[in-house]
């Protein structure tokens, strides 16, 4: 696969990250839904992953966490600037919380890798004639 193809995957893979990261939070902002969204962002990564690895096996699995996720600090600088809550462990952000959500999207990636590998493996039962 051309290397500008395999950009526009990450490219699709980072808007998408940075969706199902920041819908779920602006949402229950706006209309009241449950503060506590991080656990459904963290199964919707995992499947972001999950697809991206099935997608696409030929592509390494922390380049998918890292695109799912390069985008996550433009939304926290404008979460920081639109709210007067202080975001006072900022930098700890970076360090710790980024890392860890690019962790469910790896995970995901590998497990789409490895269900690739398995069905490819699997003879199609449904296609064979029966005996």
């Amino acid at each position: 696969m051309p290397k500008y193809k395999i950009i526009a995957l990450q490219m699709l893979s980072a808007a998408l990250g940075l969706i199902i990261w920041a819908v779920p939070r602006l949402l229950s902002n706006k209309l009241g839904f449950p503060s506590d969204t991080d656990l459904i962002s963290i199964i919707l990564l995992l499947i972001l992953g999950t697809i991206m690895g099935y997608g696409y096996p030929f592509v390494r699995s922390w380049m998918w966490g890292v695109s799912a996720v390069i985008l996550f600090p433009l939304f926290s600088l404008y979460e920081a600037a639109a709210s007067m809550n202080p975001h006072n462990l900022f930098p700890l952000e970076f360090v710790v919380t980024y890392p860890y959500l690019a962790a469910f999207v790896i995970i995901g990636a590998c497990i789409g890798r490895w269900g690739r590998k398995k069905l490819s493996k699997q003879p199609n039962e449904l296609l064979e004639p029966i005996r």
